[in-house]
């Protein structure tokens, strides 16, 4: 597989890409915030217009609806936001106050840009012929950018948006409401692509409950974790269906 990096590049900001698997990464070393963020997929074109007759992974990462690295929240020039008509959600435990309200007004128009570069890249794949057999997946690694969200692991921390789609294998409007976590990303690609599944890996495949094949529980709790953000905040969490 050709495999690139486009986006944010957390894990190692001062390593080379490449020494975590990527054959090539979009921007060179990220630095900061501003240079990680996806302004066009101009570079994403090119890349899966080279690679449409191999294999190829492509991993974006968005930064639209973070926070700059002064803390503000910017809107998307495309897409204004009232912040008087945002209704500040419930289960986000947040007060009804005109900051909350415009910060938030913020959130949703980043990620409304960020859902046009994602739609343009779809439509990408449609026009090069790929869509069919394309695995697609979406994901969020944390909640919004509100207090008791990001870092922490309240359900409105953890509890994020997990998307797939692949024509070739997947029924569209197939919905699972059990439990899964992001260490089933890896077992899962792998099985989709044959490959075996490492003994020592702590996820499962989510294939055969996507596919419709099964539909039990994949699992029956998750596990959570945070230990460094900034600044040491080593917490630990178990999710079950109930509890």
């Amino acid at each position: 597989y050709t495999t690139a990096l486009e986006g944010k590049w957390h894990p190692a900001v001062f390593l080379p890409a490449k020494w975590y698997g990527f054959t090539e990464r979009f921007g060179g070393l990220a630095t900061s915030a501003e240079e990680m963020w996806i302004t066009d997929t101009s570079r994403t074109w090119e890349f899966l217009e080279r690679n449409k007759d191999t294999r190829f992974y492509l991993e974006m990462n968005f930064m639209n609806n973070h926070r700059d690295p002064y803390g503000r929240m910017t809107f998307a020039e495309d897409f204004p936001v009232n912040p008087e008509a945002v209704v500040v959600p419930d289960y986000w435990a947040l007060p009804d106050w005109p900051e909350i309200r415009d910060d938030i007004a913020r959130y949703y128009s980043q990620t409304m840009e960020m859902d046009r570069l994602i739609g343009e890249v779809l439509d990408m794949l449609d026009e090069l012929g790929l869509a069919e057999n394309t695995f697609v997946s979406f994901l969020s690694d944390n909640g919004p950018q509100m207090p008791g969200h990001i870092m922490a692991l309240y359900d409105r921390g953890v509890q994020t948006p997990l998307l797939m789609r692949w024509p070739k294998r997947i029924p569209a409007g197939v919905d699972y409401d059990g439990l899964v976590s992001t260490v089933d990303l890896m077992p899962t690609f792998l099985d989709a692509v044959g490959l075996e599944i490492p003994d020592d890996v702590q996820g499962v495949s989510l294939l055969p409950v996507i596919t419709g094949e099964e539909t039990g529980a994949v699992r029956d709790a998750v596990f959570l974790e945070m230990d460094y953000h900034v600044y040491s905040i080593p917490t630990r969490g178990v999710r079950t269906e109930r509890y």
